[in-house]
């Protein structure tokens, strides 16, 4: 990776050239002023809605030269930020439900909703998943979650925790829209 980052930096033009243009217009990128995607960190999770959007979660802070606080939409033209983002922590797993959004991870704010952990995006704003409690180890410190999806019209979350919003399950739990249960 070191080289490639390398080469790109000492030969902009030529190594777009040499990749071979995907579009017309393309053999003339320049990538001194950087390569497209996102920046400050790393994706960690993508998802895919309904209506074809690309949603991706990780650690960073642009995504498309926009300002994004961990988490963005691609709606196959230009990135988007999700309000104010996901900050306090880090996103580890987001899923599509529909039109709907789950991020899971140890973040403390999704948007200016706080939260501990498990968010719902709904396209406009952000809310607390249940109580907002979220997971927690068997001495009430925050859990660890790592894994999301949606099985059976339910999200399911997994990582290492011994409860979620106060009901005992251990390391998975599902979440009906009203209710956690262990599964």
């Amino acid at each position: 990776v070191n080289l490639l980052a390398a080469s790109l930096v000492t030969a902009p033009v030529a190594q777009a050239q040499d990749m071979g243009a995907a579009a017309a217009g393309d053999e003339n990128w320049d990538n001194r002023f950087g390569l497209p995607g996102v920046e400050g960190g790393d994706v960690t999770s993508v998802a895919v809605t309904d209506n074809g959007d690309i949603y991706i979660a990780g650690r960073f802070t642009e995504a498309g030269n926009v300002a994004a606080n961990q988490i963005a939409r691609w709606d196959g033209a230009q990135f988007h930020p999700l309000s104010e983002g996901l900050t306090g922590g880090t996103v580890y797993a987001i899923v599509a439900d529909g039109s709907d959004i789950y991020a899971v991870g140890n973040f403390t704010s999704a948007g200016f909703a706080g939260v501990s952990g498990i968010a719902r995006w709904d396209g406009t704003e952000w809310s607390q998943v249940g109580t907002g409690a979220g997971a927690t180890d068997k001495w009430g410190s925050p859990g660890w979650l790592r894994a999301a999806a949606i099985y059976d019209g339910k999200l399911v979350i997994a990582g290492q925790f011994e409860a979620v919003d106060g009901v005992p399950a251990k390391n998975i739990a599902a979440w009906d829209g009203a209710n956690w249960s262990p599964v």
